[in-house]
């Protein structure tokens, strides 16, 4: 089953491992600029506060204090989603500014695959799809100082922005095929790291979800198939877990 899998998707895969290599070499050309910028000016405000949280963290990690790294993760304040990033991509981040927002771009390769695979999933041209999944990268607040959630920024509220894209993308797959348990775990999956992410409430991520969740409940009462339902269990468990954790 998982070589037919693989066969039957090759294509996809594929391209998935571009938009990664994509993504990457955005990051590359970032640091052509960022480096001497981080060289020549010192950084303030927010985003700079929360890069010194930042390297505190990675600090405890590198000294191998456990314990004292999952207080600090879970119980110092709201950046949980920040944090744990922080904590999976520790052995190949150092405590510089342009070393941090790796996140940032690592969060928005997984948007644009997100993409990708609602767009083949909508029976969307395959060249098409391609085009806009990558698109995503195109937004203009991305490549500038001047807004918290542009990518280069080191106080990682991109990640906010981020994980919206993800769980709307996951979201639509989602309720495109309900009854896949890679569509529902995946949709749990995105549906925490975007509550978690401070700034990021229920109220923000149920107004992203609004529409297409209104659209799926006319389409479920009109054919009154109320069993798909059940597919919303996976989720539902996540999410609360994660809501009473947090």
């Amino acid at each position: 089953i998982f070589w037919t899998f693989i066969r039957s998707n090759r294509n996809n895969i594929i391209f998935s491992f571009f938009l990664i290599l994509f993504g990457f070499l955005m990051y590359q050309n970032l640091l052509r600029y960022y480096i001497p910028i981080t060289e020549n000016i010192v950084p303030w405000g927010d985003p700079f506060t929360y890069e010194i949280g930042y390297y505190e963290l990675l600090n405890r990690i590198y000294r191998g204090e456990f314990y004292q790294t999952i207080s600090y993760i879970f119980e110092s304040n709201w950046y949980w989603l920040q944090k744990i990033l922080l904590l999976i991509f520790s052995p190949v981040l150092i405590n510089e500014p342009y070393s941090l927002c790796i996140i940032n771009y690592f969060v928005y390769v997984v948007a644009s695959i997100l993409l990708y695979v609602l767009l083949i999933e909508l029976d969307v041209n395959k060249a098409l799809s391609r085009l806009l999944s990558i698109g995503l990268w195109i937004y203009p607040i991305n490549y500038h100082f001047k807004e918290y959630s542009a990518l280069p920024m080191m106080g990682l509220d991109s990640t906010f922005l981020g994980s919206l894209y993800c769980v709307v993308f996951s979201y639509l797959t989602f309720l495109k095929k309900p009854s896949s348990k890679l569509y529902q775990i995946s949709f749990s999956i995105f549906l925490c790291a975007a509550f978690i992410g401070r700034g990021n409430a229920i109220t923000v991520i149920a107004l992203v979800l609004f529409f297409p969740t209104i659209y799926f409940l006319i389409q479920l009462i009109k054919n009154k198939n109320y069993i798909v339902l059940k597919n919303f269990i996976i989720p539902s468990i996540f999410f609360f877990v994660t809501v009473l954790l947090f």
